[in-house]
């Protein structure tokens, strides 16, 4: 499905996507693989040494849990030449929504595709640990339907997880039911969720221990690991010219039509630009560029005008700008779900209007005209037809009598009939319903892309290692649409 035809792509993105309107003065790069290969031949080299840098990852690799797939990435970052694909990762509740699952894919399966073509890549997870109340709220799927669940007690980046922690565990294995696959989720999840773990802790346990064969690196840029390596200081003076560059470029992609996100302003106010903090804030893809030798920045449709606004940033500073990539787009669908849309020809596009909408139009298909209405017309037809016979009949005639007698029989066994359609009827009506719920639930949770509703752990937690690399092989990284994946 075209990114044009669903909710919450914005224009920018879109256009990015499908190489239309004025995109190409912001974003002249198109995502394709000569350019990928090009741009990864120009990454350079971080401010911090490779040494220093892959030391720190080796020491958060240990905290997060990461596997030997991950490890040995590391050590291959180690040698000169080698490359990152990078995706900024935002921490959620219980691992987070399945579009960030989506994202961390993407970048392994484009850092795989440019290994195999002798360009040594890793995949790294930029965590943006900053925390909104809306990150520890996700969507979990039950045999009831679609069901949101929230962490009590909001903690920020600083905080632990509260002791509440365990009772939502509780609730949320116990909303998956019986069947949900081979690995005890609520073991796995006590196992990564402790009451008094970081948030952002807890979130990279999840993604490493279910992404392991993927081999994710995952970096917090504020962890004591990392050195507290300041800017180049070609680059720390010019800080205001800068943030001015971000603002004037808003300006013109503004004017261009393309609407910034509701949370990106350059209004700087009392902030200091010249600060590492603030400039990280601003600028968060050139500031990944300066700490790692990035070929390919892995963006969503949120991320598309901030990464816009900082191309001026890499012509200024006589830097390469790494290439965009969008992240795969997907409705992953259950073997249920797949067996329904073939059962009533659906696209996934007419879920999103909600159960009911969908029921009402199922049930109101040409090729399923209302039986009710049929039997209503073929019976006053019938009374016509008779009414029309008994006036060819003399008075006093006897006949008259027999043809009354036998209006009344037929209008009586039309109307069991009409009686047996009502049952049916109902009894279709209320199966067509909860197909349709099932459906929307599943696959448009309350009117809604699955990806950003559902926690992307209820996918992949209940199949196996070689089930998940299946899927994580079934991605396409060149078809820069929504997909479906079956499960």
């Amino acid at each position: 499905m075209k990114f044009r035809e669903l909710p919450g792509f914005p224009l920018l993105f879109v256009d990015f996507v499908e190489g239309a309107g004025p995109v190409r003065e912001f974003l002249p790069h198109r995502p394709d693989a000569g350019t990928l290969c090009a741009r990864a031949a120009l990454a350079q080299d971080p401010i911090l040494s490779r040494q220093d840098l892959c030391d720190a990852l080796t020491e958060q690799a240990e905290l997060f849990g990461s596997g030997g797939p991950a490890l040995s990435n590391i050590a291959r970052l180690r040698a000169a030449g080698s490359v990152v694909v990078a995706a900024t990762l935002r921490p959620g509740l219980l691992g987070g929504p399945l579009s960030s699952w989506l994202k961390a894919m993407t970048a392994a399966r484009l850092a795989a595709w440019l290994t195999e073509r002798g360009l040594p890549a890793i995949p790294i997870g930029w965590i943006d640990s900053r925390l909104e109340p809306a990150d520890l709220s996700i969507g979990l799927l039950s045999p009831q339907g679609p069901r949101r669940v929230d962490l009590d007690g909001f903690p920020d980046s600083a905080t632990g997880l509260p002791d509440s922690i365990r009772e939502l565990l509780v609730r949320v294995a116990a909303l998956a039911g019986p069947g949900a696959g081979e690995t005890d989720i609520l073991s796995f999840l006590e196992s990564t969720h402790p009451p008094g773990a970081m948030p952002g802790l807890a979130w990279g346990r999840t993604i490493s221990k279910m992404l392991e064969p993927c081999g994710i690196v995952l970096l917090d840029p504020y962890h004591s690991s990392l050195p507290n390596k300041e800017f180049d200081p070609s680059i720390s003076p010019h800080a205001t010219k800068l943030a001015a560059l971000l603002a004037e470029q808003e300006c013109r992609l503004k004017a261009a039509g393309y609407n910034a996100p509701a949370d990106r302003s350059f209004v700087f106010g009392d902030r200091d630009p010249t600060k590492k903090h603030e400039m990280k804030a601003m600028a968060p893809f050139f500031v990944q560029s300066l700490f790692l030798p990035i070929a390919a920045f892995v963006i969503e449709e949120s991320e598309v005008f901030a990464a816009a606004c900082e191309q001026p940033i890499f012509s200024e500073t006589r830097r390469h700008a790494p290439i965009l990539w969008p992240r795969i787009s997907a409705t992953l669908v259950d073997e249920r779900s797949r067996k329904l849309l073939a059962r009533y020809d659906l696209g996934v596009e007419r879920l999103y209007d909600g159960p009911q909408s969908l029921a009402d139009g199922l049930m109101n298909t040409p090729s399923q005209s209302d039986p009710l209405a049929r039997v209503d017309a073929m019976k006053a037809a019938v009374e016509g037809k008779m009414a029309e016979l008994a006036g060819l009949v003399p008075p006093g005639d006897g006949l008259g009598s027999a043809i009354n007698n036998s209006q009344r029989r037929m209008v009586y066994q039309m109307g069991k009939l009409a009686a047996a359609f009502s049952s049916a009827q109902q009894r279709r009506r209320q199966i067509v319903e909860k197909h349709a719920g099932y459906l929307c639930g599943h696959l448009a949770p309350w009117g809604r892309l699955q990806e950003r509703e559902l926690a992307g752990f209820q996918f992949i937690l209940p199949y196996s290692v070689s089930l998940r690399q299946r899927l994580y092989q079934s991605i396409d990284l060149w078809k820069f649409e929504h997909q479906l994946i079956f499960l």
